[in-house]
């Protein structure tokens, strides 16, 4: 894009509301690593595996299934525990997280971020208390 292009567009645009590429998990081994760990929790919308993170602020991985519908609903799943995990990352512990959704009915927005926010909570309790690093 431009920069003539960039400045003509409307202030309204979504520019800047993504997920940096910081806030994620991207290689294989990370996400191996947290699965490793073998801590993990859930309710009837999320399951979530999560580490320690190397980093001062959590990270986000996703591993949405077939199992939960067609191409078309599995990026829809990913693109809102996206943007619940982006809404909800100055309240959330400093891990590693690996979610799954449960594939049950058709959870919102408010629904995962209320579930990621609640798990996470729990899971730092729990790695807390596991000692794993």
């Amino acid at each position: 894009m431009t920069t003539q292009a960039r400045a003509n567009r409307p202030i309204d645009s979504m520019t800047g509301h993504g997920l940096p590429a910081r806030y994620r998990l991207r290689r294989q081994t990370d996400f191996e690593r947290v699965y490793a760990g073998r801590i993990s929790i859930g309710d009837g919308v999320l399951r979530i595996y999560g580490l320690k993170s190397e980093c001062p602020h959590p990270r986000l991985g996703l591993s949405v299934s077939r199992r939960v519908g067609g191409a078309v609903v599995r990026n829809r799943y990913k693109r809102l525990l996206r943007e619940a995990f982006r809404l909800a990352r100055q309240n959330l512990p400093a891990l590693d997280l690996v979610v799954i959704p449960a594939g049950r009915g058709r959870p919102d927005l408010a629904q995962f971020q209320e579930s990621l926010v609640r798990l996470a909570a729990r899971l730092a309790e729990r790695v807390e208390g596991s000692g794993i690093e």
